[in-house]
């Protein structure tokens, strides 16, 4: 009787621990199985973003190209500006150096014609006056075009950093979906 009772019991625990393995089994191919519908998704997806992203990079290359295009033309401008503001300057300078030696002259009082000579100082007074609002006109517009052209290339850097996101990202999807492609093949060479 009592070695029958350890043989039932035996039994029962190879039954028990049969089951067990069953639902091992049964919890191992669930997840293969979702593990292989998503590596399909993925697969498909692959498929997709292969076609679009010959395209992406060439939409990249192309935005760079422009952007360096700007950014010379920028500076090219910039240049410009600056070499105006210094021509401005020094004819600022002449104009306050005549000034002063008319000022100084009409304050001679030997001086015979100082009428002409008022006249004079208060047309070169005119042209200092002009010359200045010319000056600060231009550095307004300097700043005005710096700001924006600062404006422009931050929005074409953001552009281009929101690009190089996206193919890295494309380039990460890429690698990953390979690995999942060798893994399935290498799973489906081994069953």
């Amino acid at each position: 009787m009592s070695a029958k009772l350890l043989k039932v019991k035996q039994l029962q625990n190879q039954l028990t621990e049969t089951q067990s393995q069953l639902n091992e089994q049964i919890n191992e191919n669930r997840l293969l199985k979702s593990l292989q519908k998503r590596q399909d998704n993925a697969l498909k997806k692959y498929e997709g973003s292969q076609e679009q992203l010959p395209q992406l990079l060439k939409t990249h290359n192309e935005d760079m190209r422009v952007l360096e295009t700007k950014y010379k033309q920028i500076k090219v401008n910039y240049r410009e500006l600056e070499n105006k503001l210094k021509q401005r300057d020094t004819e600022l300078n002449t104009l306050k150096q005549q000034h002063s030696h008319l000022v100084k002259l009409s304050k001679d009082k030997h001086l015979g014609d100082r009428d002409k000579l008022t006249k004079r100082i208060q047309t070169l007074e005119k042209t200092a006056q002009e010359q200045h609002d010319k000056i600060q006109m231009l550095n307004r517009k300097l700043n005005l075009e710096s700001k924006n052209h600062r404006h422009q290339l931050n929005i074409e850097i953001n552009k281009h950093k929101e690009l190089q996101n996206q193919l890295t990202s494309a380039l990460n999807t890429i690698k990953v979906l390979k690995c999942s492609t060798e893994v399935s093949l290498i799973n489906s060479i081994i069953l």
